[in-house]
């Protein structure tokens, strides 16, 4: 069971550098992966590394959390993109080791006092305090293709994000 929520990111808005009223021609979407941790971003496509670039945070020292937000279609003949957003709750519930019974008591407490689920205004505040050089935000934006995702994280690269894989996100 997950107690992530997908919300719209009205306010995110990544300016595309296709021209007006033409759609981009490209068909592999990239991944960008934000660590606060390495303040680094990462760029593949087609589960190979592209680039990398350093990044700056506002307020570095405090949680961003975990926001995979999805690239859904272009809008506004091409100068702008549709997100949509999906945050991790900052902490998950444990549940007992005990026997069944303690399980499933357990289970229904989890259910019963889940946090709430994160709301796309943290999603947006953490990425308003993303600080990414202009040179990196246009090369960024002229592969961005629908169904491109941008993950942003406290942590660093997980050691499951490998050779051949997309960016991974650890959820425990």
């Amino acid at each position: 069971m997950s107690n992530a929520e997908t919300q719209e990111a009205p306010k995110l808005r990544i300016r595309s550098s296709a021209a007006a009223g033409i759609a981009p021609q490209k068909v592999i979407p990239i991944s960008i992966f934000v660590s606060r941790k390495l303040s680094k971003l990462f760029v593949r496509q087609g589960f190979r590394p592209l680039f990398d670039a350093p990044v700056k945070f506002q307020n570095p020292d405090a949680s961003l959390g975990t926001h995979v937000f999805t690239a859904m279609e272009f809008q506004d003949e091409g100068t702008a993109v549709r997100w949509t957003v999906v945050s991790m709750p900052e902490a998950f519930p444990r549940m007992s080791e005990g026997a069944t019974k303690q399980r499933e008591a357990a289970a229904k407490q989890m259910i019963e006092t889940a946090p709430p689920p994160p709301l796309p205004d943290k999603a947006n505040a953490a990425l308003d305090r993303i600080e990414i050089p202009p040179d990196v935000a246009e090369r960024i934006s002229g592969l961005l293709t629908p169904a491109s995702s941008l993950i942003i994280s406290d942590d660093g690269l997980g050691r499951e994000t490998g050779k051949g894989t997309d960016f991974i996100v650890v959820t425990h």
